[in-house]
């Protein structure tokens, strides 16, 4: 039986934030968990927390810990990307490019041309 499986389905562990704390005092802890695993369920292993209501949001971080699970082919959310790249650890992740639904249609298109003029 051969199954073919994308890279990104092939290790089902990813880097994500567990919400923690008291309601209106969150705090975010940065974990490697199971792909299918609840948002704060048992994590694989802690890497790091956040708190959002701090001048300095990243309060600790185990950076050797999350270079080990990216190599292991862990995915990481978009969050926790964005809030490693603020911190310096990695580049800031690139966004692809907008799409034309974003444009104006075509009759405003003309109206714009016509007022240019």
């Amino acid at each position: 039986m051969n199954l073919n499986f994308t890279t990104k389905l092939d290790m089902s562990v990813v880097i994500r934030f567990a919400r923690h704390g008291r309601r209106n005092s969150p705090v975010h802890r940065i974990v490697a968990i199971d792909r299918k695993k609840a948002r704060n369920g048992m994590p694989i292993e802690y890497l790091g927390t956040l708190d959002p209501r701090m001048a300095e949001k990243i309060v600790s971080l185990h950076p050797e810990r999350i270079e080990h699970w990216k190599s292991q082919g862990a995915q990481m959310s978009l969050a926790v990307h964005k809030a490693l790249a603020r911190k310096g650890l990695m580049e800031a992740p690139v966004y692809p490019e907008q799409t034309k639904k974003c444009l104006p249609k075509k009759k405003a298109q003309e109206r714009l041309a016509a007022a240019a003029r």
